[in-house]
């Protein structure tokens, strides 16, 4: 299975482990699994009698391609998996500390538990993990990512993939009869323990596992009503870097600017916003603790932000940004009319309104993760009815080849 799971992601590949004591082996490595297999590391993970095993294909989206950024993540109290990408890692700990999410969202557990960890994150996922405690394999998603399961005949194995023709095939592959394959339910912990006995006398998971309702990260989004057809003679856009000198930031002072999110910093000890109008500009800053319930919002949300400026910073290389008062911004939401004109397509070809599709793209360009402008409905490409690419993304045959992203 996980050699049918590379076309999800050919850039690492991880295994673990998981026998009856507790104790655990895993193997992971830059490339795909034939690549982990000639290394010999791989050997190791199918020692002994081992009551569990869970794998791992990475196609990077935040981090180095290298070894340590690998699937599993081990820790002392869980170790796992990951699939999709955060949009933001200021909810969890340390996140300054680390360069991938998926290990950010191991540590930050491990700190804190299942459900408190839930609770924080912000994007795309879906989790496979032991639970070294409860001697327990968990599965979790949202509605971004998929995962889907299956009964061996027996009872005696669940099997469990992104995609459920990989199961499919596998256990066809070496003769295993399975049970329906199902999707796992959005907002539901799957929990099955590991067997504590030899594979013989193990009586099977037909009543041996549980489903329950887990909490995820919620927000309260406030909706202003704005009609773009109005002129905007009191928004002031921003200028580009061609037209990027002192004096003409100094003069948007007191002014109300619309601008889009490009995404969460640092610096030293405050934590902001770099926003724009164009994407990767960083025209202007919002500075607001990472507990302020605005922070999020704007992260996720995919319109754009108007707010007052208040004064002109200069970054270490002396190019000068906006700040703004966070306690001015609103959210830019197009007046209901403009919203329900049916021109924006699906993956089906379906045309809906813009409502409608803005809910659709929430999950993101399924390569850089970046959240569509409305104005950008015509340009993105359709894989399938839950995942598309953005035109740059698109332009990279490599990555429609391989578009997913575990």
């Amino acid at each position: 299975m996980l050699c049918l799971d590379t076309i999800r992601g050919e850039d690492s590949t991880g295994i673990m482990s998981v026998y009856k004591d507790k104790s655990f082996n895993f193997a992971k490595g830059v490339g795909t699994p034939w690549d982990l297999m000639k290394s010999g590391n791989m050997s190791k993970v199918f020692s002994g009698y081992a009551g569990a095993f869970i794998g791992h294909n990475r196609a990077a989206t935040k981090g180095k391609v290298e070894e340590k950024n690998a699937h599993p993540f081990i820790f002392e109290k869980f170790m796992g998996v990951h699939n999709g990408t955060l949009n933001s890692q200021y909810n969890l700990d340390d996140y300054k500390d680390f360069e991938v999410d998926s290990e950010n969202i191991y540590h930050h557990m491990n700190n804190n538990g299942i459900d408190e960890t839930l609770n924080k994150l912000i994007g795309a996922f879906s989790l496979a993990f032991y639970d070294k405690e409860e001697h327990k394999v968990h599965l979790v998603r949202n509605d971004k990512r998929p995962m889907t399961y299956a009964f061996s005949d027996d009872a005696k194995t669940v099997f469990f993939a992104s995609e459920g023709w990989m199961i499919s095939i596998a256990c066809a592959r070496f003769g295993i009869k399975i049970r329906e394959i199902k999707e796992t339910e959005i907002g539901k912990l799957y929990s099955f323990p590991v067997p504590d006995c030899n594979p013989s006398e193990f009586k099977g998971y037909e009543h041996n596992y549980t489903v329950e309702d887990v909490e995820f990260h919620k927000y309260k989004p406030v909706e202003y009503s704005y009609d773009y057809s109005n002129n905007n003679r009191n928004i002031t856009p921003f200028y580009s870097r061609q037209n990027t000198n002192k004096q003409t930031y100094e003069r948007q002072k007191g002014s109300t600017v619309m601008f889009e999110v490009i995404g969460p910093k640092r610096e030293h000890s405050a934590a902001y916003l770099e926003v724009s109008t164009t994407m990767g500009e960083l025209a202007g800053r919002v500075y607001m603790s990472k507990d302020n319930p605005l922070m999020p919002r704007m992260i996720e949300s995919v319109h754009y932000f108007r707010g007052k400026v208040i004064g002109v910073g200069s970054d270490k290389h002396g190019k000068p940004f906006l700040t703004f008062n966070a306690g001015s911004i609103e959210e830019v939401i197009p007046a209901h009319s403009s919203l329900t004109v049916k021109k924006y397509k699906l993956f089906d070809g379906t045309l809906v309104d813009m409502r409608t599709w803005l809910d659709k793209v929430k999950c993101a360009c399924s390569r850089c993760n970046r959240l569509p402008l409305v104005s950008d409905h015509e340009e993105i490409i359709w894989l399938d009815d839950e995942q598309f690419l953005c035109r740059k993304c698109a332009d990279s045959v490599t990555y429609i080849d391989n578009y997913s992203g575990d």
